[in-house]
């Protein structure tokens, strides 16, 4: 398909348009490119290679999570990936939620023995960019010093790092909110305490206390 692209305009039209003095036929050129690439392609491709399952336990589908249900500002339901209880080995736990009003959702700061990731985007896509109308006020270090968000923002909080109260002060659009957590199971320390916690219907024993 490039290939065809390239011959349509540089053998044809471009040079040919040079030679007669003109520019008219480059543009020309220029324009089909523009057409020919935004048309939707009808071809449908398909890998030549066997199927298998011998890595199949890599894969894990079950990410719908009824977690959100219990926080009213979060949409439901949301996709979860909750770590190694969920694929052995993984060191990662990951949450898209959707925040549709304001939520004061951290009220007290904590830290992690792994790092952690923020992502704050405007829900609809592909455009986080325009759909991002909000506010959210993020403390960092140990003296919680205050952030304001207004746009989409990526946040990196290195394991140790005190973090915390987040609060979503003003959400006029649905807000997509990702935490990323780099270790087996999510867990942290708050006021000295620690907790863990590995999604809903699994053990709380490590939640007890934890103050919501």
């Amino acid at each position: 398909m490039y290939e065809k692209l390239i011959q349509t305009i540089s053998r044809r039209d471009f040079v040919k348009g040079v030679t007669a003095g003109t520019t008219a036929a480059a543009i020309a050129g220029a324009s089909v490119i523009e057409s020919e690439a935004a048309a939707p392609s009808s071809e449908v491709f398909t890998l030549d290679r066997p199927v298998g399952d011998k890595y199949s336990q890599y894969l894990f589908t079950g990410l719908k999570d009824t977690l959100s249900a219990m926080i009213p500002a979060f949409g439901e339901p949301a996709p979860y990936f909750r770590g190694a209880w969920q694929i052995p080995g993984a060191s990662i736990n990951i949450g898209w939620q959707v925040i549709t009003k304001p939520n004061f959702m951290e009220k007290e700061g904590h830290h992690h023995l792994v790092d952690e990731y923020f992502c704050f985007f405007g829900a609809k896509m592909p455009d986080i960019w325009s759909s991002f109308d909000a506010e959210i006020e993020l403390c960092l270090g140990p003296d919680e010093e205050k952030h304001i968000i207004k746009e989409p923002t990526f946040v990196f909080i290195p394991k140790g790092l005190h973090h915390n109260p987040c609060n979503f002060k003003v959400v006029k659009k649905p807000l997509l909110f990702q935490a990323i957590h780099l270790g087996p199971r999510f867990h942290k320390i708050m006021n000295g305490k620690e907790y863990w916690f590995e999604g809903p219907g699994r053990s709380m024993e490590g939640w007890k206390g934890h103050p919501w």
